[in-house]
């Protein structure tokens, strides 16, 4: 009763000031100020496991995003650091060459080596690659590398896709298997690679071997190697490299180191050529060697 008796009154008030030609004066209400809290970027860590592409991704990454069907053709060849991609499920590639060398430390020794073929074959998934391989090689009689090599197989396994300073990667498990003297030459190789821009990009490889020596006797061989790669336009790439091998025999390690360079010309989106040439850096390694080869995708 009391609020009707209020609101009778202000309105005559109004009627009042309304008759007399007074101006009412305006009540503003000020709008309320919408309350913007500022954008804050948290990064948190990926719920998948692996990627399109790879078996694996970092924890903070977006994993790879490409397609697969459009991968660019990677060669292993010629290089000592083999590339941190596979072929591609359902996919096979056919990389061989022929290699010419010279070395002095035993005596002034030539070879030749052809086809030096490796099949790898893309299948179970798109970051799983299956591989064989065989060559021949021609060093001269009383050569402990002399004839047919023995049969190569090996498993590369895409791990993880490049995240910003976080670089691809892949495991390489293969094997050399002499079935003459039932012996073989397991080896671990895990191989990074940052692509630094459109035209460049760097990597490398450690890879531990066991090595077979005379009397059957064997040891541990460690390799290390650094790669730098710059594209010429779509077609032609170049490159330059440095490789260290060393095998822990008594009293004490061998160790070689070489370098080498050479250009790839994609020719099309699945035939690539090579040439390459190299240099031995100390006693043990090559004196030089050339080499030219080329890869065929299907």
């Amino acid at each position: 009763m009391k609020l009707h008796v209020v609101v009778f009154c202000v309105a005559l008030a109004l009627i009042d000031q309304l008759a007399r030609g007074e101006e009412v004066p305006e009540v503003s209400i000020a709008p309320t100020e919408e309350l913007v809290l500022p954008e804050v970027e948290f990064e948190t860590p990926s719920t998948s496991w692996g990627s399109p592409l790879t078996l694996m991704q970092w924890s903070y990454g977006d994993g790879a995003d490409s397609d697969g069907l459009n991968r660019p053709l990677e060669s292993d060849r010629p290089y000592f650091t083999k590339s941190a991609s596979v072929v591609g499920w359902r996919l096979w590639q056919l990389e061989m060459g022929y290699l010419y060398g010279r070395e002095s430390y035993n005596g002034e020794n030539a070879f030749h080596s052809f086809p030096d073929a490796i099949v790898r074959m893309g299948m179970l998934a798109e970051w799983f690659e299956f591989r064989v391989g065989w060559t021949y090689v021609d060093a001269g009689r009383g050569s402990d590398l002399d004839g047919s090599s023995d049969p190569y197989v090996g498993i590369k396994i895409a791990l993880t896709p490049q995240d910003e300073i976080l670089p691809e990667t892949a495991l390489l498990i293969d094997t050399n298997a002499s079935l003459e003297r039932n012996d073989m030459e397991p080896g671990v190789d895990f191989i990074y690679r940052w692509r630094l821009n459109d035209r460049w990009s760097m990597g490398g490889s450690s890879e531990f071997r066991r090595v077979s020596l005379h009397r059957r006797d064997a040891a541990i061989g460690f390799a290390q190697t650094w790669i730098f790669e710059r594209n010429f336009g779509d077609a032609l790439t170049g490159y330059v490299e440095w490789a260290m091998l060393s095998v822990d025999t008594p009293p004490d390690p061998d160790t070689s180191q070489i370098i080498d360079g050479g250009l790839l010309y994609l020719v099309t989106d699945n035939i690539q050529l090579d040439a390459s040439v190299g240099y031995g850096l100390d006693e043990l390694a090559l004196d030089y060697f050339v080499g030219f080869g080329v890869t065929f995708r299907r």
